[in-house]
C-alpha cells in the first residue's frame, strides 16, 4: 500500500543526491571563483572538496532517511520541514567539522562551509517543500488514490477504516462495505461483491474475517477475487491471540503460518549497542554526580536514622530477581512491610528529606550503580517487587512481556505519567509499546523529557 510513498522517496532521494553536490560546487564558486569573502588563503584542491562533498551529501541523506524526514514530507507543514530541513543539515555540517577537527584532517575553507550550510537549508527547504505539495495535490488526492472495500462489517473492520483515513501516509480511498447484516449506507450484501468489482474496475478488497458464525461465503468471494488477480487483505479473527505482537506471515508449501516475531532488542547487535550506552552513560553519571550523591548521603545521615542506601528485591530480565539501590527516603521499616506495600500521598514514612529526593526522583541516582552492573539499563519499564509482580502476572494480560527487556532506571510509562500504584493497565500498554518500537532515537526521547520533568513531575510522592 506504500508503493507511491516509496516511489516518491526514491524519486526525492535521487534529487536530493545530486542536488547536495551542486550546492556544495556553488559554494566553491562564491568562494574560489567569485573570491566572496577575499582571497582564499589556502590553494584548491579538487579532489579533497569533491571528496568533502560527497561526505555531506550522503551523511546528509543518511539523517533524512534514518530520521524519517522523507516519510513525513507529504503530510507535515512548511514550518516542519523548514525546522527538519535546517535541524538535519546542521547536524550534518556540524559532525563533519566536528570529526575533521578532532582528527587533524586537511585544511579546508571554512567560508565554503558556510555558504554550503546557507545554501543547502535553503535550497533543500525549497526542493522539499516543492516535492511535498506534488505529493499531496496528486497522490492524496481522492482522484489519486486506489479505492478499496472492505467485506465484512465488525469491529475490527471499522477501526481500520478509521485507521487508514486518518493514516496519511496510505494512498488509499476507502469506498464501502458489503455485509449481510441489512445495515444502511452498505454497498450491498456480500454477494454483490462480484458484480460491484467488474463494475467499478476495484482492484483492492479487505475481508474481516468473523469472529463467530459461518465464513464460508465470505471464503467463496476471497477465492472469486484471487481468480480475478485483485489484491486481497484478510483481517484475522484471532487479532487477540496475537494482540501486541510483531508478526509475520509465511507461507510454507499450501499453508500459511503466522510466526511472531522478534522485538528489536532481540537482536544481538542492538542489545551490544545499548549496553555499550548504558556504560557510558551510568559510568558518566556516577562520576559528574559525585557530589551530589555525597550531598545526598550526609542529608540522609544527619536527619534520620539508619542506612544511606536502601536495597530491595525486584524482578528484572526474564524475570530474575536482583538487589535494586535507591536512597532511603523513609525512616527504617521491616522489610515484609516495605516489599508489600505502595507508598502513598502524605505518606508518614517518609522522612523530610525523603520527600524532596522522592519529588525530583533523585532517590534513583543509585540505580546508575545497577546499571553499570548490568542489572538494569537507563531506559526500560520500571522493575516490580516479587509480591506485585506476581499479583499483577494473574490480574492483567501481557504483564510478564514487559520482563522481555532490562527494566531501566525511566521508561516510556514513567514520563507519560504512569508510575507507582497508577493505572497498571495503561503502564503495561506504554511498556508494550516501548518494546515493540525501541530505538536509539525514542531511548534518546525519553531521556531528555526525564531531564524536563524530573523537577516538575507531580505524580511523584
Amino acid at each position: 500500500m506504500r508503493e507511491r510513498l516509496n516511489q516518491f522517496k526514491l524519486i526525492l532521494i535521487v534529487v536530493d543526491f545530486f542536488a547536495i553536490l551542486l550546492i556544495f560546487e556553488l559554494a566553491l564558486f562564491l568562494r574560489f571563483d567569485l573570491m566572496i569573502g577575499g582571497i582564499p588563503p589556502a590553494p584548491y584542491d579538487p579532489q579533497y572538496y569533491f571528496l568533502l562533498s560527497l561526505v555531506f551529501t550522503i551523511g546528509e541523506i543518511f539523517i533524512f532517511m534514518n530520521q524519517d524526514h522523507y516519510s513525513n514530507l507529504p503530510v507535515q507543514q512548511f514550518t516542519w520541514i523548514l525546522r527538519s530541513t535546517f535541524l538535519k543539515v546542521t547536524l550534518v555540517v556540524a559532525g563533519v567539522l566536528g570529526f575533521i577537527f578532532f582528527f587533524r584532517g586537511p585544511s579546508f575553507s571554512r567560508l565554503t562551509v558556510g555558504y554550503f550550510w546557507l545554501l543547502n537549508f535553503s535550497i533543500t527547504s525549497i526542493v522539499h517543500i516543492f516535492f511535498g505539495s506534488l505529493y499531496k495535490k496528486f497522490i492524496f488526492s481522492k482522484s489519486g488514490r486506489e479505492g478499496f472495500v472492505i467485506v465484512g462489517k465488525d469491529k475490527k473492520a471499522v477501526n481500520l477504516v478509521e485507521r487508514l483515513i486518518n493514516d496519511t501516509t496510505q494512498d488509499l480511498n476507502f469506498l464501502g462495505f458489503f455485509d449481510d447484516s441489512g445495515e444502511k449506507n452498505l454497498l450491498g450484501n456480500i454477494s454483490d461483491l462480484r458484480n460491484y468489482v467488474k463494475q467499478n474496475h476495484t482492484r483492492i478488497v479487505f475481508f474481516s474475517i468473523p469472529e463467530k458464525g459461518d465464513s464460508e461465503n465470505i471464503f467463496r468471494e476471497i477465492n472469486f477475487c484471487h481468480s480475478e488477480g485483485i489484491k486481497i487483505q484478510i483481517l484475522p479473527n484471532f487479532s487477540e491471540a496475537i494482540n501486541n505482537s510483531n508478526i509475520k506471515i509465511e507461507r510454507v508449501v499450501d499453508n500459511f503460518l503466522v510466526s511472531v516475531q522478534p522485538t528489536p532488542l532481540a537482536r544481538f547487535r542492538n542489545r551490544i549497542f545499548k549496553r555499550i550506552f548504558d556504560i557510558l552513560f551510568s559510568s558518566f553519571v556516577l562520576i559528574v554526580f559525585s557530589p551530589v550523591f555525597l550531598l545526598i548521603a550526609l542529608g540522609i545521615k544527619f536527619t534520620s536514622k539508619g542506612k544511606i542506601l536502601f536495597k530491595q528485591e525486584r524482578l528484572g530480565l526474564d524475570n530474575k530477581p536482583f538487589s535494586i539501590y535507591k536512597f532511603r527516603t523513609m525512616f527504617e521499616q521491616i522489610v515484609k512491610e516495605s516489599d508489600t506495600k505502595w507508598t502513598t500521598e502524605n505518606d508518614k514514612r517518609v522522612t523530610v528529606i525523603g520527600k524532596i529526593l522522592r519529588k525530583t526522583s533523585l532517590d534513583e541516582l543509585p540505580q546508575f550503580w545497577n546499571v553499570l552492573k548490568g542489572q538494569m539499563s537507563v531506559v526500560g519499564p520500571r522493575p516490580e517487587r516479587p509480591h506485585f509482580a506476581e499479583k499483577f502476572r494473574e490480574d492483567f494480560q501481557n504483564y510478564m512481556s514487559r520482563h522481555q527487556v532490562k527494566t531501566g532506571i525511566t521508561g516510556w510509562a514513567q514520563i507519560n505519567g504512569f508510575r507507582g500504584d497508577s493505572s497498571i493497565q495503561r503502564r503495561i500498554e506504554y511498556d508494550t509499546f516501548y518494546i515493540e518500537n525501541w530505538s536509539f532515537r525514542f531511548d534518546f526521547k525519553i531521556i531528555l523529557i526525564t531531564c524536563v520533568k524530573v523537577f516538575f513531575d507531580k505524580s511523584a510522592y
